[in-house]
C-alpha cells in the first residue's frame, strides 16, 4: 500500500500525481458512501450521520491539534499501544464527538448573539 503525502510548505510533493489520484478517489468513495447510506439507514443514524457531516470543519481541527494529545491519554488511561486498533478507533470516536460538541456550543453562542441583538441588548 502506498502512504504519500504533500508538504506544499516546503514544496515537498512526493509523487504528485499518484497523491492527487488517491485524493480525488477517496472523494468519491466517501461520497459515493454517504448516498448509500443514506438511502439505507434509519432516521436517527441520518440525524446522526447530519450532525457529523455539519461539524465537519471542527473534527478536521480537533484532529490536526490535538489527535496526538488524544493518542497519550487513551494509552494512558487503556494501557494500549500507539498503533493499536482499538486505540485508533477510540481516538477517531473521541475526535467525532469532540468535534460535534465543539460545533454545537459555537451554534448555541451564535443562536444567544442573535437573540441578543434581536432584543436590542437586553436579554429578558
Amino acid at each position: 500500500m502506498y502512504f504519500g503525502r504533500m508538504d506544499i510548505a516546503y514544496r515537498k510533493y512526493g509523487n504528485l500525481g499518484l497523491a492527487v489520484c488517491g485524493t480525488l478517489c477517496g472523494i468519491v468513495l466517501i461520497y459515493m458512501a454517504r448516498s448509500v447510506l443514506e438511502r439505507n439507514l434509519p432516521g436517527i443514524c441520518k440525524k446522526a450521520l447530519g450532525a457529523v457531516e455539519q461539524s465537519t470543519l471542527y473534527i478536521l481541527m480537533i484532529h490536526k491539534l490535538y489527535s496526538k494529545k488524544i493518542y497519550i491519554v487513551l494509552n494512558d488511561t487503556f494501557h494500549l499501544k500507539k498503533d493499536n486498533v482499538y486505540n485508533v478507533v477510540i481516538s477517531i470516536c473521541l475526535q467525532l464527538i469532540v468535534g460535534v460538541i465543539v460545533y454545537q456550543l459555537i451554534e448555541l453562542i451564535k443562536c444567544g448573539f442573535n437573540a441578543i441583538k434581536k432584543t436590542g441588548g437586553s436579554i429578558a
